[in-house]
């Protein structure tokens, strides 16, 4: 933050390091991964929000294809959702180009009727006086775009917010000497902040919950399934027929299941050497464990010419 009147600038840091948060490289998506966070609301409630990967970051649409496909595996574990939340600030000159990707692809995971679970929340708000500024204007006309998807964009499920009123919180208990008057205005942003914030969570609890395959069905979803299927299904196939080879001579062999990192893929189309364990030959699945998302992108684009011999994965045996 900028302070005193030469404008210096200052880093604050609050809280604990957080290694799904990159806070460094300005451009890039702040979270590398998906991560849920829960929220008690009562004895009977509890709340949980989904941070996901932003769009367009400085890798390119093809960082924004991989962010899409990382929602859409974390998503394949989610029996229902009440709601998708899309942030944005509220005087932008234009929209991300990646939006109208975006927008096509929940349609054709979540199906059609998910338009009534879209939720528009707007972040440094107090310039335009809790208003979505400009950027309505631009949302509106991008939605002309699905003419025969009637996407609803008014204020019961439109919200604004400022964290300005935290950041000068932060500031004080680094002991940043700021302007006494302005206290106030902090004081009034953070009242408005929490109201729609309280407004907010009301209408997440009275929204009917979006049901994977009830209302949550599509051709697309259906894949991911199918899928996510072939793994342990080859698995359990390979484990009947090795187990009994393992009987015919009286042995055995201890499988162990190992933790992966969140970035680690199968791949289909490597070659694959088998390796001898006693008197069995076993051939590995080829994994690649690249350090992060953008040596991921350059396994897949340099190595191969087709993502879906990929698969994103927890463990390996």
């Amino acid at each position: 933050m900028t302070i005193n009147d030469n404008f210096d600038e200052k880093i604050i840091k609050f809280g604990d390091i957080d290694s799904n948060a990159n806070h460094n490289d300005i451009g890039q998506s702040v979270a590398q991964k998906c991560k849920s966070y829960v929220f008690n609301i009562s004895n009977e409630k509890k709340l949980r929000i989904i941070d996901i990967p932003g769009f367009g970051d400085t890798h390119g649409t093809d960082q924004d294809n991989l962010n899409m496909e990382e929602i859409f595996s974390f998503l394949h574990n989610i029996p229902y959702l009440n709601g998708i939340c899309l942030l944005f600030k509220p005087e932008i000159v234009q929209l991300n180009s990646y939006f109208h990707s975006c927008c096509t692809q929940l349609f054709d995971y979540f199906g059609e009727n998910i338009r009534d679970y879209f939720i528009f929340c707007f972040t440094n708000a107090r310039s335009t006086f809790f208003a979505p500024g400009n950027t309505r204007k631009l949302l509106n006309t991008f939605f002309d775009s699905y003419p025969a998807i009637k996407i609803p964009f008014e204020k019961m499920n439109t919200f604004c917010f400022d964290s300005e009123a935290f950041r000068y919180l932060v500031a004080i208990q680094d002991s940043i000497d700021l302007v006494p008057n302005d206290r106030s205005e902090y004081e009034q942003s953070w009242s408005r902040s929490v109201t729609e914030s309280q407004r907010f969570h009301d209408f997440l609890c009275k929204k009917r919950p979006y049901r994977k395959n009830i209302e949550w069905r599509s051709t697309q979803d259906a894949q991911f399934q199918i899928n996510f299927m072939i793994r342990p299904i080859l698995e359990a196939m390979r484990n009947i027929y090795r187990n009994i080879l393992l009987h015919n001579v009286n042995s055995s062999i201890k499988l162990s299941a190992m933790p992966t990192n969140s970035l680690s893929v199968i791949c289909y189309k490597c070659n694959r050497n088998p390796e001898k364990f006693d008197q069995f030959w076993i051939l590995p699945d080829h994994i690649h464990n690249p350090l992060n998302m953008v040596s991921l992108i350059f396994y897949i684009n340099i190595f191969h010419s087709k993502r879906i011999s990929h698969l994103l994965i927890e463990y390996v045996v």
